[in-house]
């Protein structure tokens, strides 16, 4: 038996976690039990969990839903998944199920991890977290590794009336009554409240801690994109079929994602008759519209062009700009994002990234950050950079049209 005790940073449970489930031979048994639990992270461990079923293995998974930690979406993927899945909830909220144990045993070996890590991006890639991990050699280990099991039966198998299976209509039940919420609800009340606290602190300086990098979760897995990107591209359509001229075009879908950062290789900024606006796909913009504020934030405009009028879609919120080449050194700078409202076009204007030089095929990382003032926090990547051979491959999309490539992580 060994005894390791993992720390996030720097080490990540989610890497690990992968690596059992991608050992040879193949786990025949797997057990996540977990307070919290979203959809990409579900998704990210998809491809391992189906493999391991194919070959005849067994996969659980327990979920909590209290505090809002468990999706609507979550559950649903869950469901997907067509394996045993139980919810435990208290019928009186101030007992929360609360656990996070993961338990992967193959045919010589067996691991049971037991930390504070949900099976969120945060609990397995950036948060703060710490988990003991414990390996037993099978079968010479079995005894030990049974009681260490029969000593977390009631977590990792529990039953009736603290458990219940997770079904469609189970699922459907606890929507309708509120228990569970889509994620974009959740994300609006999580952001409000984030907003909320920032807001004691007149400046980012002022906030009396310390910050040190702490790198993104994995790229959002390609097959995840090709089955959510063609969704919202329906519904986009379908949406500008009946939205009368003049309103937002929303999508608001379930295909929605919440992602960390978004990463793009810009197209050309720099040229006399080059505007210096930053394209984003359209298909990027509706799949995480409340990562980009929309539509809550945008207000409508017109302007005159010659005999024609042109309508925009504007948010104008101030952005924390970055070279990555000099990092100490930030400038903020109000950035227009903006739609043209009769075209598939989602863009944005910085001055200070075009005077920055930024220009094709460098590299922007953009993440939303809850401060009195910034919003947002971009850092540039030159090509030819460190950070730039880093992040190329979280560009995983290419740009329709476009030798560009962008993606989520």
């Amino acid at each position: 038996m060994r005894l390791d005790f993992i720390i996030q940073p720097p080490a990540r449970l989610g890497q690990i976690l992968s690596d059992l489930l991608d050992s040879d031979p193949l786990p025949r048994t797997v057990i996540f039990a977990s307070a919290f639990a979203n959809r990409q992270t579900l998704c990210r461990l998809r491809k391992p969990i189906e493999r391991i079923k194919q070959n005849g293995g067994r996969v659980t998974i327990v979920v909590g839903i209290d505090l809002d930690g468990t999706s609507q979406e979550a559950l649903e993927e869950i469901l997907s998944w067509q394996i045993d899945a139980r919810i435990v909830k208290h019928r009186r909220s101030r007992s929360t199920f609360h656990p996070k144990i993961y338990v992967i045993e193959g045919p010589d070996r067996g691991d049971i991890l037991v930390g504070s890590s949900n099976l969120t991006d945060g609990g397995l890639f950036t948060n703060y977290e710490s988990t003991l991990r414990v390996t037993y050699d099978l079968p010479a280990e079995h005894p030990a590794y049974t009681q260490a099991y029969s000593s977390l039966a009631p977590l990792l198998d529990p039953q009736p009336p603290r458990a219940l299976l997770l079904t469609d209509e189970i699922t459907q039940s606890l929507v309708r009554s509120g228990l569970v919420r889509a994620q974009r609800d959740i994300q609006r009340s999580r952001r409000k409240n984030e907003a909320r606290k920032a807001g004691g602190f007149g400046r980012a300086e002022d906030i009396p801690f310390s910050e040190e990098p702490i790198p993104d979760p994995p790229p959002l897995p390609p097959d995840l994109l090709d089955v959510l990107i063609p969704q919202v591209k329906r519904e986009r359509r379908r949406r500008k079929r009946t939205v009368p001229k003049g309103r937002k075009v929303v999508i608001q879908s379930s295909a929605e994602v919440f992602p960390e950062a978004f990463y793009m290789e810009v197209n050309k900024l720099q040229g006399p008759r080059i505007p210096g606006e930053a394209r984003i796909p359209m298909e990027a913009r509706d799949l995480a519209e409340s990562f980009w504020g929309w539509p809550e934030m945008y207000q409508r405009e017109s302007r005159a062009q010659g005999m024609k009028t042109r309508n925009y879609w504007n948010w104008k919120p101030r952005w924390r700009i970055i070279d990555a080449a000099n990092p100490a050194q930030a400038f903020e700078d109000v950035v227009r994002m903006y739609e043209y409202e009769d075209s598939s076009d989602f863009r944005f204007y910085s001055s200070r990234l075009v005077e920055l030089g930024t220009d094709q095929g460098d590299i922007v990382r953009i993440t939303r950050v809850n401060e009195p003032s910034v919003r947002y926090e971009v850092t540039l990547a030159r090509k030819g950079s460190p950070e730039h051979a880093n992040w190329t491959t979280n560009c995983t999309r290419q740009v329709r049209n476009s030798d560009r490539h962008y993606g989520y992580v």
